[in-house]
């Protein structure tokens, strides 16, 4: 959960949306996160944003448009690094049997 302008935000995951950011940037967000040590590129933490958030409490995913900028003003006003770890946080969260090891 994060605030931006005084309202209050979370990006949930599902597998449709994973599959949405993932025809987006054209990879994996798993094998991006593991090889690159959860450093995602630009282009997958903004489409995150973009595609997995929602007003707490709301049961729809914001406007992508919206979405974009919510997520670009986080980014400017707390950092990439904290932005990677709100999408890391919310899919070890919302989708565990991505980190399930055999």
């Amino acid at each position: 959960m994060f605030e931006v302008n005084g309202t209050q935000y979370e990006l949930k995951m599902n597998t449709n949306r994973v599959k949405m950011v993932e025809a987006v940037t054209g990879k994996s967000i798993m094998g991006e996160w593991k090889q690159t040590d959860g450093l995602l590129s630009l282009q997958t933490v903004e489409s995150c944003f973009q595609l997995c958030t929602k007003e707490v409490g709301s049961d729809y995913f914001l406007n992508q448009t919206i979405g974009l900028k919510v997520g670009t003003q986080f980014m400017e006003e707390h950092g990439y690094a904290m932005a990677a770890q709100e999408i890391m946080e919310a899919l070890q969260g919302d989708m565990p049997f991505l980190f399930q090891a055999n």
